[in-house]
C-alpha cells in the first residue's frame, strides 16, 4: 500500500511491487506498507518531468505486541512475551508513551497478527486515531486480540464497537 501524506492522491495499492502514479509537481512524502514488512517513509519532490523511486521494505516478525498504556506505570505483562515464546513465534512489541502519538494503519499493516492490551484503562481505551487504524488493519485481512479492562465500557455504543468489533 502506497500513501502519500496530506495529499488528495488516495492510497493505491499494488501486488506485482510496482505502482506508476502521475503526480502535479510538488513535494510528497510516502508511506509504504505491507504484510510482512514495517513500513516505509521516504520524501520526495516532483518537478516538471517525470521521477522513478525505488523502496526496500525490511522484513518484521508476524505478531506485534501493543502495550496501549498511555500514563500509566505498569509495563506489558509477561504472559504474552512467555506464550508467544513458548509457541516460537517472533514479535515484536511496542509500548504507546503517549496519546499524541498513535499507531497509524502502516504501522500495523505489516503484522499478520496484532495483540493489543490497554491494561486498566477504562474512559479512552482506543482513540479515534487507534479505532481507524485497527478498522484498517482489520479490512486488510489482519487478526487482531484486543485485550483490557475497560474496552467495552470506553467504546460503549461507537460505530468501532458495533460494526468492527462486533
Amino acid at each position: 500500500r502506497v500513501l502519500l501524506q496530506d495529499s488528495p492522491v488516495p492510497a493505491s495499492d499494488t501486488y506485482d511491487g510496482s505502482l506508476s502514479l502521475e503526480l502535479p509537481s510538488g513535494d510528497y512524502r510516502a508511506v509504504l506498507s505491507s504484510r510482512g514488512f514495517a513500513k516505509a517513509v521516504k520524501s520526495f519532490q516532483v518537478k516538471d518531468s517525470g521521477i522513478e523511486l525505488k523502496f526496500t521494505l525490511e522484513e518484521i516478525a508476524s505478531t506485534l505486541v501493543v502495550a496501549d498504556l498511555t500514563g500509566e506505570i505498569i509495563n506489558l505483562p509477561p504472559y504474552y512475551h512467555g506464550a508467544l515464546s513458548k509457541l516460537g513465534l517472533e514479535f515484536d512489541n511496542i509500548k504507546l508513551q503517549s496519546a499524541d502519538e498513535p499507531l497509524i494503519e502502516a504501522d500495523l499493516l505489516g503484522y499478520e497478527t496484532l495483540i493489543w492490551f490497554t491494561g486498566r484503562t477504562v474512559e479512552n481505551a482506543l482513540s479515534e486515531a487507534e479505532q481507524d487504524a485497527l478498522d484498517a488493519y482489520l479490512w486488510g485481512g489482519g487478526k487482531l486480540i484486543l485485550s483490557g479492562q475497560g474496552i467495552s465500557k470506553s467504546l460503549g455504543d461507537s460505530r468501532f464497537a458495533k460494526d468492527v468489533l462486533g
